[in-house]
């Protein structure tokens, strides 16, 4: 039988084995900010394209990245879309800009059929990528916490009310 020193020391031992295991594993293949998204070069799916064509004028959204810092001093760039309806000529002919915020594991364009709604009525539609999610940087489906994503949405519709001062911004989450 094992005396009660070796015992706690055999259990000490397991958990630094256990603890230098999982920091290697975190280390390698932990949450971080993945530069290499292949999901931005993607091309769009052909329903995406019959979407652009039909209801945003030109047939082609406006796009691009902003930068948010993380709070280990890392910046992630956030991928976001504008469409302008189809039967206007420019932002300044639309009623206001829905800001769009996706769910969970989706992306901005992903409720297609209710934004055709939103277009139908003349408002501009303007949609950001979460971290981890859709075009924008990050490991797929992850995000370093809730507080970063409301700072990232936040940061969005400054920059949204920046850029069309006139037009009044509606938040929708889809």
């Amino acid at each position: 039988m094992w005396s009660a020193s070796a015992a706690l020391f055999a259990v000490f031992a397991l958990i630094v084995c256990l603890s230098v295991c999982i920091a290697t594993l975190m280390m390698l293949f932990g949450p971080g900010i993945d530069r290499q998204n292949t999901r931005r070069g993607a091309p769009h799916t052909a329903s995406h394209q019959q979407f652009l064509l039909k209801h945003v004028h030109s047939g082609h959204e406006d796009s691009g990245l902003i930068e948010r810092p993380r709070p280990n001093g890392d910046l992630v760039r956030l991928f976001y879309r504008l469409w302008l309806p189809k039967h206007l000529n420019s932002a300044d002919d639309t009623k206001g800009v829905v800001v769009v915020l996706h769910g969970v594991n989706s992306h901005s364009a992903r409720n297609n059929t209710f934004m055709v709604e939103v277009l139908q009525h003349g408002f501009l539609v303007a949609g950001m990528d979460h971290e981890g999610m859709g075009r924008s940087d990050g490991r797929h489906g992850y995000f370093s916490s809730v507080d970063v994503l409301v700072d990232d949405a936040i940061a969005f519709v400054e920059m949204i009310k920046n850029k069309y001062p006139n037009k009044k911004v509606f938040l929708l989450g889809a």
